[in-house]
């Protein structure tokens, strides 16, 4: 842990306990909102040193491409550095005018209610289904199934029974 913060080959280190609880103190920590993708934890360092001592530097990326997702957050060791920081609001980060806010944890109801309203979507798209029909009249030529192209003129390559 004492090596956290160092600079090892031009990159400053991040040295946490792995069994550490996740929670971190909103008082000394700063929200950052648009953010470059591209935007690296050093650029972050480079502006908010001047602050004060920073513990560490949260840029929230996507899991599965690594890109950025535009916000983040930065940690200081002490909540003098928080008020420095906050007159930062408005600095430029690679190429973007950053907006810096106080840490403000959600609500867990907040949070909950984010999750009840994803659910009800779901729910909503999959009741837009129509539903299988128990007799098997599912196919082709059910006109409820036919395809229909521009203008509704059927565009199917079914050939039309015609009367003779």
């Amino acid at each position: 842990l004492s090596l956290n913060g160092t600079v090892v080959e031009g990159n400053t280190i991040r040295v946490d306990m792995a069994l550490r609880s996740k929670t971190h103190d909103n008082k000394k920590s700063v929200f950052l909102g648009n953010l470059s993708l591209n935007t690296k934890e050093e650029d972050v360092r480079k502006l908010f040193s001047k602050c004060g001592d920073i513990e560490n530097i949260r840029i929230i990326r996507d899991s599965s491409t690594g890109m950025g997702k535009g916000f983040g957050y930065v940690n200081f060791t002490s909540d003098v550095s928080v008020a420095k920081a906050l007159r930062f609001n408005g600095q430029d980060i690679c190429g973007r005018k950053v907006r810096v806010n106080k840490s403000v944890r959600k609500s867990k109801s907040a949070v909950e209610t984010k999750a009840e309203r994803k659910m009800k979507n779901k729910q909503n798209r999959n009741s837009d289904r129509k539903p299988f029909r128990a007799d098997g009249d599912k196919g082709p030529n059910n006109k409820r199934f036919k395809k229909k192209g521009f203008q509704g003129v059927n565009t199917s390559r079914e050939k039309k029974n015609v009367k003779k």
